[in-house]
């Protein structure tokens, strides 16, 4: 099923549960079904291969294609010139990188590991190891989501996603749906 398409009753139906959340019960047996909620480990990249990285750009291609053209025709200068720009932008991109690795690295230690969900039709606050498919997960301001999740309401909702797609600005998510509202049609 692609859960970005689907209806938020489709979904809910799939994961046989419903906008109260799941019972604890459930929720036990589905933890011994599919096991605690973790994040894969994250391959530690060399220094080697972030370095490297900074040359898969199409830009990069185009100054080095534009030097070897510039010492072709002679002008060893403006080569020389443009790719110690190449070089120099490579290695603050390499640096950046690398200190950002270290402490994202770092901050996972940190990371507050509750998460609100529904059990039983009540918030209850728990593990967020603990989170299972089909459960809803209650989220406030400064909330870390803890799994993928379907999205039922959302109310004047932003989302940083950088560590994900490397964009700065938050990602303001659109109003889904009352959930409650769908499940009545």
């Amino acid at each position: 099923m692609d859960y970005k398409s689907a209806s938020i009753r489709q979904v809910l139906k799939k994961l046989d549960s419903s906008e109260k959340g799941l019972s604890a019960k459930e929720a036990k047996k589905r933890l011994s079904a599919y096991g605690y909620n973790l994040a894969g480990k994250v391959k530690q990249r060399l220094g080697i291969e972030i370095f490297l990285s900074q040359f898969v750009n199409p830009l990069v291609f185009v100054l080095i294609m534009a030097s070897v053209i510039a010492y072709v025709i002679g002008e060893q200068i403006e080569a020389t010139i443009i790719l110690s720009i190449v070089l120099i932008n490579s290695i603050l991109g390499f640096v950046q990188e690398f200190k950002a690795e270290k402490i994202i690295k770092e901050l996972m230690k940190y990371i507050p590991l509750n998460v609100r969900v529904l059990r039983d039709s009540e918030i209850a606050e728990i593990d967020s190891r603990l989170v299972v498919p089909g459960d809803v997960i209650c989220l406030g301001v400064g909330d870390i989501v803890p799994a993928d999740a379907k999205l039922l309401y959302a109310d004047n909702l932003s989302i940083d996603e950088s560590l994900i797609t490397g964009e700065s600005l938050p990602c303001t998510k659109n109003q889904m749906a009352w959930f409650s509202q769908e499940l009545r049609l």
